[in-house]
């Protein structure tokens, strides 16, 4: 897949949207729920992009799954 922000499609890596402890699906006990889960909480972007999300110097539109 590419990356959602600049349309890259090499050294992708997969960003996670919200911290799933802080979900309501933090306690799941079925691996299977749990992988498809986690894939819906994670978007793909290159690897210079998710540096900028880290240091905060991400300025684009707000990033949802």
């Amino acid at each position: 897949m590419p990356c959602v922000i600049c349309g890259e499609f090499k050294n992708i890596e997969m960003h996670q949207i919200k911290h799933i402890r802080k979900t309501q699906y933090f306690s799941m006990n079925n691996d299977e729920t749990w992988t498809k889960v986690m894939a819906l909480r994670k978007i793909p972007v290159c690897k210079d992009c998710h540096n900028t999300i880290y240091t905060g110097d991400y300025k684009g539109e707000r990033l949802i799954s």
